[in-house]
C-alpha cells in the first residue's frame, strides 16, 4: 500500500489536506469520493517526509487552503508543477524525488524531522455485541450511506444513538479512522469478537472496489437471514428443553416414595431431590450447552466449528453453497472495478463466511498472485464442479469473465434458498429426536423404577 497526500473539498466547500493510503491513484480517488470528498491534487507520500499523519498536521499549523487548480484534469494526480528540467530525477541508485504542491507541499516543509509509524494494534478481546445489534447498525449504517451521508456523518450519528456501549466505542474509533481517511476496516479487523472476519473482510472488499454502498446492505441482510433461520428453531429447541427437564422430573420419583412407608415423607423427599438435585443438574446442563455455543462462535474456535458444520449434512451444503456465493459474486465486483485479479481474488476470499473454505480460497490466490489465470485457480481449489469450472472457462476464453461470474454467483444463490428450507426441516427433527430420545428414556425409567422400587419395598417391609 502507498501513502499518498490528497488536497479535496468537502461537502461544505471546506479545502481539507491528509495524508491516506491506496494501492494507486485510482483507488485513493474512489475512496475520497466514498468520504464525501472532491479531490483537488494528489502526491506520493515520501517515506522520509516526516509525516505520521498529515490530518493531524493541518490542524496544528492552521494553514489556509490553496487555490483549486481547475486546469488540472480531474483523473490525473498531481505531482508536479514545476518544469520537467527541474524535477530531480532518479540517477543511479539516488531515489527520484517528489516536489509537493498545494497544501500538501506546505505539510511536507513543516516536518522536522522523521517520524516512526505506529505498528498495528493488536486484537481486542473487547465483546458483548449481540447479532441482533450487528443486524440494527449495519441496516442504519447502510440506510445513511446510500441516503448521501459521508462514512464520517454516518459513523457520527451512529456513535450517538447506538445503545450498546462497547459496540458505541468501537463505531466511534471507526468515525477517527474515516476522518483520517483510514479505512474502517482496518479497525475492525482489531476486534474480531464483533466483528466475525468474513465481515471485515466484505467491508474491505467494498472500500477497494469502491462498492461499499452495495456491501453494507448486503452484510445487513445476511445477518437478518440468519436470525430469520435461527429463530425458526424454537420449536425444536423447546422440545428438547422440554425432554431435559421431564428427565429431571421423572427420575426420583418412584425412588423417593418407595423410600418410606409414610407417603409424606416420600412425598417430601422427592421434591426436596427435585428442586435440589435434579432441576439444577438440569439447568446446569442447559448453560453448559448455551456457553459451549457461544464458546464456538469465537474468533479461535471458529474454525473447528466450521469444520464440524461442513460435514454435518445438510448445514455443510447450506454453508458450502452460501460461501461460494459470496465469494464470486464479491470477486466479480472487484474485477469489474479494475482490480487487478490476484488481488481480487484474495480480497474476494477474506469476504468468504466458512473459515475452512476461507482457507480453500486463500490458498489459489498465491497462484492467482504468480499469473494464473482464473480458470485455473476456480479448479485449483476443488471447491467447484466441473461444470461450473467449464463455465469459468468459457467465459474467460470469451472475454466475457464478469458475466460468467454473475451466472456461478446466482446458481449458487439459487442453491442457499433451496438448501435454508432443508436446513429448517432438519432443526426440527432434531428437535422431535431428542424429544424422544429423551422423553423415551424418561418413560422406561419410570416404569424400571416403579417395578424395581415396588419389590423393593414390598421386601423391605414386609418380607420375613
Amino acid at each position: 500500500m502507498q501513502q499518498f497526500f490528497y488536497e479535496a473539498v468537502d461537502a461544505t466547500g471546506k479545502t481539507v489536506v491528509g495524508k491516506i493510503e491506496g494501492r494507486d491513484a485510482s483507488e485513493v480517488h474512489r475512496r475520497l469520493q466514498q468520504q464525501g470528498y472532491r479531490p483537488v491534487s494528489l502526491a506520493p507520500a515520501s517515506p522520509n517526509s516526516g509525516l505520521s499523519n498529515a490530518f493531524d498536521a493541518t490542524r496544528l499549523t492552521g494553514l489556509e487552503p490553496a487555490p483549486m487548480q481547475r486546469s488540472q484534469a480531474f483523473n490525473e494526480p498531481v505531482v508536479s508543477r514545476v518544469p520537467i528540467s527541474t524535477r530531480l530525477q532518479e540517477v543511479g541508485n539516488e531515489p527520484r524525488k517528489v516536489v509537493f504542491t498545494g497544501n500538501a507541499a506546505r505539510l511536507q516543509a513543516t516536518a522536522k524531522s522523521p517520524t516512526t509509524r505506529p505498528s498495528p494494534q493488536s486484537s481486542s478481546k473487547l465483546g458483548g455485541v449481540s447479532t441482533h445489534d450487528l443486524l440494527v447498525f449495519f441496516q442504519q449504517f447502510a440506510t445513511l450511506v446510500l441516503g448521501g451521508h459521508t462514512l464520517y456523518n454516518a459513523l457520527e450519528e451512529l456513535g450517538r444513538r447506538t445503545p450498546n456501549r462497547n459496540l458505541g466505542l468501537v463505531i466511534r474509533e471507526m468515525m477517527t479512522a474515516a476522518q483520517a481517511g483510514r479505512p474502517i476496516s482496518e479497525v475492525m479487523k482489531r476486534y474480531p469478537r464483533i466483528f466475525p472476519e468474513h465481515v471485515t473482510g466484505a467491508v474491505a472488499a467494498g472500500e477497494l472496489g469502491g462498492f461499499l454502498d452495495v456491501m453494507l446492505p448486503e452484510i445487513a441482510q445476511t445477518y437478518e437471514q440468519n436470525i430469520a433461520l435461527y429463530r425458526g428453531s424454537w420449536l425444536p429447541k423447546l422440545l428438547a428443553i422440554s425432554a431435559l427437564f421431564s428427565v429431571a422430573i421423572v427420575i426420583p420419583f418412584f425412588p423417593s416414595l418407595f423410600s418410606s412407608m409414610d407417603y409424606k415423607v416420600g412425598l417430601m423427599l422427592y421434591l426436596k431431590r427435585v428442586a435440589f438435585i435434579y432441576l439444577p443438574a438440569a439447568v446446569g446442563l442447559l448453560l453448559l450447552a448455551v456457553n459451549i455455543g457461544r464458546w464456538m462462535q469465537l474468533p479461535e474456535y471458529r474454525r473447528y466449528l466450521d469444520a464440524l458444520a461442513l460435514k454435518t449434512p445438510p448445514f455443510g451444503l447450506l454453508q458450502r453453497q452460501f460461501s461460494l456465493a459470496c465469494f464470486t459474486r464479491t470477486l466479480r465486483r472487484l474485477y469489474h472495478a479494475g482490480v487487478a485479479p490476484g488481488t481480487a481474488w484474495e480480497s474476494a476470499a477474506a469476504a468468504t463466511p466458512n473459515a475452512i473454505m476461507r482457507e480453500r480460497l486463500l490458498q489459489a490466490a498465491a497462484l492467482m498472485q504468480r499469473g494464473a489465470s482464473f480458470p485455473e485457480a476456480f479448479q485449483a481449489t476443488g471447491l467447484f464442479t466441473g461444470q461450473i469450472e467449464s463455465l469459468i472457462l468459457t467465459g474467460h476464453q470469451a472475454g466475457r469473465v464478469p458475466e460468467s461470474l454473475d451466472q456461478v454467483a446466482d446458481y449458487y444463490q439459487n442453491l442457499v434458498l433451496d438448501s435454508t428450507g432443508k436446513v429448517r426441516h432438519a432443526m426440527l427433527h432434531i428437535g422431535i429426536t431428542a424429544m424422544l430420545v429423551l422423553g423415551g428414556g424418561a418413560f422406561l425409567w419410570f416404569v424400571y423404577s416403579y417395578f424395581n422400587g415396588m419389590f423393593h419395598f414390598v421386601d423391605k417391609y414386609f418380607g420375613s
